[in-house]
C-alpha cells in the first residue's frame, strides 16, 4: 500500500498528505479485487503525485486534491489483455473515480510488454518519475533504461496535440455558452495552463534540456536567455505562471480574468509556437497551418509500405474509403491527421477547412460542435 516516507504534493499539509494516500489505498484494493489478488505484480502511481509534485487546491481554508491520478497495473504474464479485460479496468477506474471524486486513470500491461515498453515522454517519467505504491520496488528497474537524447522530437508533437485537444474543448464551451458553471470555469483554466506547461516542456524538449520535476524545469527555463523560438520572452512567461500554479492552485485569482481573452491570445501563441516547432522537427520550410497541412501529406507519403498499408486499413476499418478527401490521407496514420487539422479547430479559420475536415472526420454538419463532437471521438481513440 502507499505510504507517507514520500509526499505525494509539492506544498499540501499532512492532511492532504493522508487523504492522497487514503484514495491510493483504496484504488489499490478495487484493483486488486478486482482483477485478482494473485494476479497483479505492481501498481505504479504516474503524473504528478507519482513525483511528488501532485495538484492540491486550497480554498476556504481548507486543501482539496486536484489532478488526475495515473496508474500502471503490472500484470502477470498469463493474464491475457483483452477487449473484455480493458473494459473491466474501464469500470474499475470509473467506480474509484466516483468513490474518491477525482478521475482515475488506469493502464494494464503485462510484464513482458512493461519491460520492452519503447522510449517515449510517458514512459520517461514513468521510468524515473513515478512510485510503486503497491508490489516490489525494485520492479521499476525492469523497464528499459531510456536516454533523454533518444527521445523522438514527434513525443513533442504528440504532447502538444493532446494539449491542443483541451484548447479546442475550452473554445467549444466558451464559444457556445454565455455563462459557465464554477466547475466548467475551474477545467478551463486547468486545461490553458496545461496548454502553457506543453509549450515550455517541449521547448525544453527541444533545446535537449528537458527534466522530470518541474521544480528543475524552472530552473532551467529561466537560466536560458535566448532561443531559437523567436517569441520565447512570450512563451518564457506563459510557462512560469503556469508552474506557479501548478505549485500554488488558487482559483480565486482568477475570478474576474476574462477566460476568452486569455484563450483568444492563448491560443495565437500556442498555434505560432507549434508551427515553428514542426517546421524545426521536420526541418521543412513553412510558416502557417494551411502549408504544414500539405507537409504532413506529402510526410506520409515517404513512409515505408509496410506503414502505409497498415495505415490504409486502420483508416478503412475507422472512417470509410468514401469519407476521405484523397487517396494520399488514406496512408497517414489517424494521428497524423489529428497532427494536422487540429490547428483548424483552435483558430479563427476553422470554416476554410470545412470541406476536407468533413470528409476526414465523417461529419455532414458544417457547424463547429459536430466537427468538434467528431474530432474529439477520434482524439481519444487515437491521441
Amino acid at each position: 500500500m502507499a505510504t507517507l516516507d514520500q509526499r505525494f504534493s509539492q506544498s499540501g499539509g499532512p492532511m492532504i498528505e493522508t487523504k492522497i494516500k487514503e484514495h491510493l489505498d483504496f484504488i489499490t484494493h478495487q484493483v486488486r479485487e478486482g482483477i485478482g489478488y494473485d494476479h497483479i505484480l505492481s501498481i505504479i502511481l504516474l503524473g504528478g503525485y507519482g513525483r511528488g509534485e501532485g495538484g492540491v487546491v486550497r480554498e476556504n481554508h481548507t486543501e482539496q486534491v486536484f489532478n488526475d491520478y495515473d496508474l500502471y497495473i503490472i500484470v502477470k504474464d498469463y493474464i491475457p489483455i483483452t477487449k473484455h479485460f480493458r473494459t473491466l479496468i474501464q469500470q474499475i477506474a470509473s467506480h474509484c473515480s466516483q468513490a474518491v471524486g477525482i478521475e482515475v486513470d488506469l493502464f494494464a500491461l503485462k510484464l513482458s510488454t512493461y519491460k520492452k515498453l519503447p522510449i517515449g515522454l510517458m514512459n520517461y517519467e514513468a521510468k524515473y518519475g513515478s512510485r510503486i505504491i503497491f508490489g516490489a520496488p525494485e520492479l521499476i528497474q525492469e523497464m528499459p533504461d531510456y536516454n533523454l537524447s533518444e527521445i523522438p522530437l514527434v513525443e513533442g508533437t504528440r504532447l502538444l496535440l493532446n494539449r491542443g485537444a483541451l484548447l479546442i474543448y475550452c473554445r467549444a464551451l466558451l464559444f457556445k455558452k454565455i455563462s459557465l458553471t464554477k466547475e466548467e470555469h475551474r477545467i478551463c483554466i486547468k486545461y490553458l495552463f496545461k496548454a502553457q506547461l506543453a509549450m515550455g516542456d517541449t521547448l525544453l524538449l527541444h533545446h535537449g534540456l528537458y527534466s522530470i520535476p518541474y521544480i528543475e524545469k524552472r530552473q532551467t527555463i529561466q537560466s536560458i536567455s535566448q532561443s531559437y523560438y523567436p517569441r520565447f520572452n512570450e512563451l518564457k512567461a506563459c510557462y512560469l505562471e503556469a508552474i506557479h500554479f501548478k505549485f500554488d492552485i488558487d482559483f480565486s485569482l482568477y475570478e474576474d480574468k476574462s477566460l476568452q481573452e486569455w484563450f483568444g491570445s492563448l491560443s495565437e501563441l500556442f498555434l505560432d509556437y507549434y508551427v515553428w516547432f514542426e517546421a524545426q522537427r521536420l526541418s521543412l520550410p513553412f510558416s502557417n497551418i494551411n502549408e504544414y497541412l500539405n507537409t504532413i501529406l506529402i510526410h506520409a507519403q515517404h513512409q515505408p509500405l509496410h506503414k502505409q498499408l497498415r495505415n490504409i486499413l486502420i483508416n478503412l476499418r475507422s472512417f470509410g474509403c468514401p469519407r476521405f478527401y484523397q487517396f494520399r490521407w488514406l496512408i497517414a496514420y489517424p494521428r497524423e491527421k489529428l497532427y494536422a487539422l487540429f490547428p483548424y479547430l483552435i483558430s479563427n479559420t476553422w470554416i476554410e477547412a470545412i470541406p476536407v475536415m468533413k470528409k476526414l472526420m465523417g461529419v455532414k454538419s458544417s457547424s463547429y460542435q459536430e466537427l468538434f463532437d467528431r474530432f474529439w471521438l477520434i482524439w481519444k481513440r487515437f491521441s
